[in-house]
């Protein structure tokens, strides 16, 4: 009862959706195993490989993937320090970038969340943080152990996906998550 499976990324299988020939009918097999698999969310992967692997926002595709996969409270993006990219569908099914991810290579974990936490200032503060299957469940705690000063409540994605729609109803949060973007070229 305390795990959320995440549909990922992109679907029934690792693709870059926007890419794909035929997106809405990949979407929809995704539909299909989504839910033979009771899955409701769905982590989408827009990577470019023509730009160094970036994230990249396709706005177009949007419209299909909130009518081919209506079966979803919400959708996730990015593979991390993806806060310049817009969010989307607050009021309906929230679709939300990568604020930060931890990846092998990183340097200091804790430095990369407590200076992504420094540089938002607004509260409540919804960041969704991708972790790479390379990183330990050791290494999560000592990063989760160091940022005990922050208050932060780690929730299922599920539970997540209800909280944004719930802050953004009450006006506690824009689509523009990450307004301080300054703070987060830094």
């Amino acid at each position: 009862p305390n795990d959320c499976m995440v549909c990922g990324p992109s679907g029934a299988g690792y693709t870059y959706t926007h890419l794909h020939p035929d997106p809405k009918r990949f979407l929809r097999y995704s539909k299909f195993y989504m839910q033979r698999c009771d899955l409701n969310v769905v982590h989408i992967t827009n990577w470019n490989d023509y730009t160094n692997w970036q994230e990249v926002d396709v706005p177009w595709f949007n419209p299909i993937l909130f009518k081919e996969l209506d079966n979803c409270i919400g959708y996730v993006r990015g593979m991390g320090e993806s806060a310049f990219e817009p969010n989307y569908n607050f009021k309906d099914k929230p679709f939300v970038t990568c604020g930060e991810g931890l990846h092998r290579n990183d340097k200091d974990d804790v430095a990369t969340i407590e200076n992504f936490i420094k540089a938002n200032p607004n509260r409540p503060l919804f960041v969704f943080v991708l972790i790479n299957v390379a990183v330990t469940l050791e290494r999560i705690r000592r990063i989760t152990t160091h940022l005990q000063q922050y208050k932060i409540e780690y929730v299922r994605m599920d539970d997540f996906m209800h909280l944004v729609k719930d802050a953004y109803k009450q006006g506690l949060i824009t689509e523009v998550l990450y307004p301080n973007r300054k703070g987060n070229q830094a």
